[in-house]
């Protein structure tokens, strides 16, 4: 959203104990678009929150679930207590992080022709 509208987030967050923002994209460096923008409105000012979390979920226009948003919840909740900040998450239900473990070990599987190629050349250019 352009123009962004800083200030009004900034007096809205400040003196809160943490904030939980959930993206549904990615960004380039940590966390997803409005975490990235969240935390360069509150970088340096009085009174921010010190736990800014980045949760990133329903990509690909999935529904995030309400057990998601209380694992949220739960999470800022303890990194508050403990006084540690929080890494950006990646939101997944149980069932989606097998099929991305089942596509890791398939891909893992799957010889790259260009590393087989490569094999072969230097096998062949010590001979």
């Amino acid at each position: 959203m352009r123009p962004f509208p800083g200030e009004d987030f900034y007096q809205a967050l400040k003196g809160k104990k943490g904030v939980a923002v959930i993206d549904q994209n990615l960004s380039m460096g940590k966390g997803g678009i409005l975490h990235s923008e969240l935390a360069s409105v509150l970088y340096g000012r009085a009174e921010t929150p010190p736990i800014l979390a980045s949760f990133i979920g329903g990509l690909g226009g999935r529904d995030i679930l309400m057990e998601e948003f209380f694992e949220m919840a739960k999470q800022l909740k303890e990194a508050y207590e403990e006084g540690r900040q929080l890494q950006p998450r990646l939101m997944y239900t149980n069932a989606e992080m097998k099929e991305l473990r089942s596509l890791q070990i398939q891909a893992q599987t799957i010889e790259d022709p260009e590393d087989q190629n490569r094999d072969e050349k230097e096998v062949g250019h010590g001979n």
